[in-house]
């Protein structure tokens, strides 16, 4: 029998935003939200998505998302 897989739906939103003194290079920005819950997180770092990623899934209870959510 197979195993059901438990998904989760996600809306991530990126974008770059150039800086005021030239030379510099853009900012990532953006926002991830999670669709059943309506949780969602400004980030300023694109690894932070995944941060929030883990964290809603050890909130659910499932850890095979990856590792402990960083606080």
């Amino acid at each position: 029998m197979q195993q059901q897989v438990k998904t989760d739906v996600f809306i991530v939103r990126v974008w770059r935003e150039p800086r005021e003194a030239s030379g510099e290079p853009a900012l990532w920005r953006g926002t991830v939200e999670h669709v059943a819950s309506k949780a969602m997180r400004h980030v300023d770092q694109l690894g932070e998505i995944i941060d929030f990623i883990e964290a809603v899934a050890a909130l659910a209870g499932d850890r095979s998302y990856g590792a402990e959510p960083k606080h």
